[in-house]
């Protein structure tokens, strides 16, 4: 009989992850798409968060995209921690076919998978996708009735009743190994096989209660576990998770103490009142320590926001890809949105300095160039979009030509970005080598100051920061020339590979003058037309 017990649980736990393939495969793309939408109400994204739960059963998917999502600044962390919140109320749909006698229908539903594959479904892609989380359920309920049958014969035993007793006596021990079960093989599958033990009568409710109670906590702890790699707002949803399940516990936990060690009726006996099945009581429990978070969070959703930034504050890629100034409605105001967009390309612009100082002598050593690239390539492009939207809205043929300028800088300073982040790499990758290339420090340091000169007329604005720019964007062929001339002359000093990389870093500080030059140009433009719109 051990071995139906121990194929049971292998069928629970295949079933559960068939399950959660095939609907993330089949729907999981739409969703991903529908999360964006998620921050147009908070009751909307209670539903989307219930929803998503329901379907793809598995909440470590649904805090993956949010996380994502949150990261990539297409999703606010106030949607994201009201979809993963709700998200396990919609997961305990999977404990309802635990919860009842399904041996038929896991059956019936092995046989329809059969007759699909029969039918040639498996060769289209979406329908390939529901036959698998048809397959998972079917194997969920089957595992469920096969490890019921396996324990049958121990139901008289009398080891197992000496067993038992002593779980009653150090009852507080059993939510510490629910805890620790819950994080082995995640609390929803230990909650099912803990339905499967209830339903074959060798655990009782009372018992079962702090199992669950165990597993409810081993959720949280399990999603914040996970996250040990992530960062920043990325971060903060799986945190969440874990205070979430904490305040649940907080309050399961106490109340199920009470009414074994005193008597006193709290949750188990409330179960009693909806239902005489054991099991169907452990559903509602462990429904309980998803729906009450859930609802807490929901009024005091922003002040959670802010103590998870306090937590896990955002990093600097993610701070930069949300917008600070712009917004939709600001497109229907021509004039209103060219300033709004000014301000968005200086936080784009200030990026440049900073990608240079891994690669200047006193590098703070924390800098991710490549990281900040992506950050300000992002924010570029949604200024890019905005500037687009505004211009459908605007008449007058010198604001047009306004807002056309607007988008030639921003286009520069995509440009400026990229040669930057170019220029990083370059001379990383030549310091590599065993020996350290002192002349670069002659190249960069310069360049960093001009850029950080740049920045500051940027920020400052007003009328004189065009013509800093036109200075600052001069050539410096004699700088250049002769740097080069030091290098490419010294052939005993220098290497063959670092000569090449010196050469097509200069050509690249020379076409990062040139386009600071064009910032300059593109101030002007922007001031001039602005002022007779």
């Amino acid at each position: 009989m051990w071995s139906y017990i121990f194929a049971g649980i292998g069928m629970i736990f295949i079933g559960g992850q068939f399950l959660s393939f095939g609907v993330k495969q089949a729907a999981g793309t739409r969703l991903r798409a529908v999360f964006t939408t998620a921050t147009k109400g908070r009751w909307r994204t209670v539903g989307i968060g219930t929803l998503a739960g329901a379907l793809l059963q598995s909440t470590n998917a649904v805090s993956f995209m949010a996380s994502s999502l949150v990261g990539a600044g297409s999703l606010t962390v106030q949607a994201g921690s009201l979809l993963v919140a709700w998200c396990y109320v919609g997961t305990s749909v999977r404990l309802v076919a635990a919860s009842v006698d399904s041996h038929e229908v896991s059956l019936v539903g092995l046989g329809l998978v059969g007759l699909g594959y029969f039918a040639g479904w498996d060769k289209d892609t979406v329908r390939k996708n529901w036959l698998t989380a048809l397959l998972g359920v079917s194997l969920l309920m089957l595992g469920i009735e096969t490890m019921i049958d396996g324990t049958a014969p121990f139901k008289s035993a009398a080891w197992l009743r000496e067993v038992v007793l002593g779980a009653d006596k150090l009852y507080p021990i059993g939510f510490i190994v629910g805890a620790a079960l819950g994080i082995l093989m995640q609390g929803p599958t230990m909650t099912i096989v803990v339905i499967g033990l209830v339903r074959a009568g060798l655990l009782d409710m009372d018992q079962a209660a702090i199992f669950v109670a165990g597993g409810i906590l081993a959720t949280g702890i399990s999603a914040w576990w996970k996250s040990a790699n992530l960062h920043g707002a990325e971060r903060q949803l799986s945190i969440l998770q874990l205070l979430l399940k904490i305040f649940a516990t907080a309050v399961i936990l106490p109340l199920l103490l009470v009414e074994h060690f005193f008597g006193i009726p709290t949750l188990v006996a409330a179960s009693g009142m909806i239902s005489n099945e054991a099991s169907i009581r452990l559903m509602l429990l462990w429904w309980l320590g998803a729906l009450l978070p859930a609802i807490m969070l929901v009024p005091i959703n922003d002040w959670t926001v802010r103590l998870l930034a306090r937590i896990s504050p955002p990093t600097e890629r993610e701070s930069l890809v949300r917008p600070q100034y712009i917004f939709p409605q600001a497109a229907a105001d021509p004039a209103g949105a060219l300033e709004l967009a000014r301000l968005e390309q200086n936080r784009a612009f200030a990026v440049l300095p900073k990608m240079l100082e891994p690669v200047c002598e006193d590098s703070p050593g924390d800098v991710d160039a490549t990281s900040l690239q992506s950050g300000a390539a992002t924010l570029v492009a949604e200024i890019d979009h905005f500037l687009g939207v505004t211009m459908q809205s605007s008449s007058g043929e010198n604001m047009t030509e306004a807002i056309m300028s607007a988008k030639y800088l921003n286009q520069v300073i995509n440009e400026l970005i990229d040669t930057a982040s170019e220029i990083c790499s370059l001379v990383l990758t030549i310091r590599k080598g065993a020996r350290e290339i002192d002349i670069f420090s002659d190249l960069i340091e310069p360049l960093h100051a001009m850029l950080c000169e740049a920045t500051d007329r940027m920020t400052a604005g007003g009328p004189g920061a065009a013509k800093v720019m036109l200075q600052l964007g001069k050539p410096r062929d004699d700088l250049f020339t002769e740097l080069r001339t030091r290098v490419l002359t010294g052939s005993g000093k220098y290497t063959v590979q670092q000569k090449e990389t010196f050469y097509k870093a200069t050509r690249l500080s020379e076409r990062m003058v040139w386009l600071i030059q064009r910032v300059g140009t593109s101030l002007a433009k922007i001031q001039s037309s602005s002022k007779f719109a």
